[in-house]
């Protein structure tokens, strides 16, 4: 069997590169697979010309060197774009959209009638949609309409046994900035116990983190995207991850978290409460900063709830989140399953 994944290019950070690096580091041995970029870094007039050039190729690969599946990692506005234009070229049988991204309901509200039709055919088309959690389930059958979705889950490699630091001293959250992650409420929140938590820090890391924050604080620490090698160093200094965001699909920094057993307080958005359970007092409503500093207090200073959340992440993210269970239920359900 031939693959064929189609995504950002890897120095684009966020959690759906981390998915595809996953996707194809399982493939790699197993299956022919090849990977093609249609997002790119840098000046918009050299991204739509190098888009071109990948456009050609997929047709190439698609019509003459007859790959099986061409599985488009897409998420809202420009990516669904590129990612129908290259669906809709080629046979719907081998199209396996994969839909990423908290943001496609107000995306898909924002089209007129013309466009919100294209975009329905362009996903109905199409062989299978992966969406994220029972949450996204729900939202593709019923607002858009769809009877060709599958449900899977973001995965990562889940270590061999729980790598949890206990007396970890970090507080992490890793996402890169925007207004709708409520990193200021989390500073807020922050500093809200601060005073009694005098050994803790606050990390807070992803791309334009140091250009949107400004504070100046001895327990805030402040850095722009991280590489892998440095993200498994500050999950190993880590004790608690949060994630206070306004809208999300499925975060892949929630499910490193969990791989690495680190307890999570995050918001009761989109398939969050799916992750971490329904009815967790760990869930949050975004914008409740007073809420989240009393749970983040709560954690800080009670090893055993922390070492109770560490063995539940941990294992929920083998059961549920490893490389190994999503991509074999990706390969015999989807790429392998009965054509349309």
């Amino acid at each position: 069997m031939k693959i064929m994944i189609v995504g950002s290019e890897e120095i684009v950070s966020g959690g759906m590169t981390s998915i595809i690096r996953n996707q194809l580091n399982y493939l790699e041995g197993k299956y022919t697979t090849i990977k093609i970029d249609t997002h790119f870094k840098g000046k918009k007039i050299i991204g739509f010309l190098k888009f071109l050039i990948s456009y050609i190729k997929i047709i190439y690969f698609v019509y003459f060197k007859k790959f099986d599946a061409v599985h488009l990692h897409t998420s809202y506005e420009g990516s669904f774009w590129r990612k129908s234009l290259i669906a809709n070229s080629i046979p719907k049988n081998k199209v396996v959209y994969h839909m990423h991204g908290g943001k496609f309901p107000s995306f898909y509200d924002s089209l007129n009638f013309i466009l919100k039709k294209y975009v329905d055919w362009s996903l109905g088309r199409a062989k299978r949609v992966l969406v994220l959690g029972a949450y996204w389930s729900q939202y593709y059958v019923e607002e858009i309409k769809l009877n060709n979705t599958y449900t899977v889950n973001n995965f990562l490699e889940i270590p061999n046994i729980n790598p949890y630091n206990s007396n970890g001293k970090k507080i992490v959250m890793l996402a890169n900035y925007h207004k709708d992650k409520g990193f200021e409420d989390l500073i807020s929140a922050f500093l809200k116990i601060s005073d009694f938590n005098k050994s803790t820090k606050l990390f807070l890391a992803g791309n334009k983190v140091t250009q949107f924050i400004n504070i100046d604080h001895p327990q805030i620490i402040l850095a722009d995207w991280i590489d892998e090698e440095e993200k498994q160093r500050i999950l190993s200094e880590c004790c608690l991850l949060v994630l206070p965001s306004y809208r999300e699909a499925q975060p892949v920094c929630i499910i490193e978290a969990m791989a690495y057993g680190i307890p999570v307080i995050a918001s009761h958005i989109g398939s969050i409460p799916d992750m971490l359970g329904e009815f967790s007092e760990y869930l949050i409503s975004p914008g409740d900063v007073d809420r989240m500093s009393y749970l983040i207090n709560k954690i800080l200073n009670d090893e055993s709830i922390r070492l109770a959340l560490s063995n539940i992440n941990y294992q929920k993210a083998i059961t549920e989140y490893s490389s190994e269970v999503q991509m074999n239920k990706i390969i015999n359900e989807v790429y392998l399953g009965d054509l349309k």
